[in-house]
């Protein structure tokens, strides 16, 4: 497999003869790349398994509407959550969010707002969203 940034077709002629078998152009397509590496090396690609997701999922899409009643988790939670967003950990935040809604299902419309800010990035709410609930 041959990498350049222009073929030309007496280069791409030599390098077959040299025994290349493939060209691979710039700027790097990471799908072709893999394709061409499955084909010669002979490899299949294993992906991993995603976990099941607890049973929030359905709600993962709801859009948090202020005339919903949410109940906040522990204080210990939101301590949590209010530390990582003020790290801006995201994943973290996430993970912490579904840990919280396995405790119990009350907590989902907690969670939802949380996760809906999370998708957008929006720390800073999340982190005054969380603080409302710690001053109680």
């Amino acid at each position: 497999m041959l990498h350049r940034l222009a073929f030309f077709d007496n280069y791409q002629q030599d390098s077959s003869q040299a025994g290349c078998n493939d060209f691979l152009p710039k700027p790097i397509s990471s799908e072709v790349l893999f394709e061409l590496l499955e084909n010669y090396l002979e490899i299949e690609w294993v992906y991993e398994q995603q976990p099941e997701q607890p049973f929030t999922i359905s709600f993962m899409n709801q859009v948090y509407d202020k005339s919903t009643t949410i109940v906040a988790p522990p204080s210990e939670q939101l301590t949590v959550l209010k530390h990582l967003a003020m790290r801006g950990n995201i994943k973290a935040i996430l993970e912490q969010v579904t840990l919280i809604e396995s405790l119990d299902e009350v907590f989902v419309p907690f969670t939802i707002h949380i996760r809906n800010l999370t998708k957008a990035f929006q720390v800073k709410q999340i982190r005054e969203f969380v603080s409302k609930y710690l001053e109680q």
